[in-house]
């Protein structure tokens, strides 16, 4: 998405963005293009007008989702008030707990058609319960 070069952001951008016409454009850890500066030659800068001008669009033609932690998302979002404007909709997801990531794994294990022994099931209960603990 974001360019080692200038004007390399903005066309990738342009890409980007009509392949995603009628579709999703689904952007993880979004926050990492905003760095903290108003530098306005920040390639991630570049690449955040490119979002803006297609949400000030009449039915911009796709759905928009930016993804990632909210601390960091928030700081991205109130830097840029258009950002904001162009985003009114804010979920939330908590962590999953040990139980329900224990239950995934069940899951994968079983579409896999792998069984556990008794000492793997207790050594990975016991793994996730502290991985998520801390």
């Amino acid at each position: 998405m974001v360019g080692r070069y200038i004007g390399e952001t903005e066309k990738n951008m342009q890409t980007i963005l009509q392949q995603a016409r009628g579709n999703v454009l689904f952007i993880d850890e979004a926050y990492t293009l905003y760095d903290g500066a108003d530098d306005r030659k920040d390639f991630g800068f570049r690449a955040i007008e490119c979002l803006l001008a297609l949400l000030s669009a009449n039915e911009p033609d796709m759905l928009v989702i930016l993804a990632g932690y909210e601390k960091e998302m928030n700081q991205m979002l109130k830097a840029n008030q258009g950002l904001t404007g162009g985003f009114p909709h804010k979920f939330h997801f908590e962590d999953y707990t040990a139980e329900e990531l224990l239950q995934i794994a069940d899951h994968l294990f079983k579409t896999k058609e792998f069984v556990l022994s008794v000492p793997a099931r207790q050594e990975l209960t016991r793994v996730v319960t502290e991985t998520v603990r801390r």
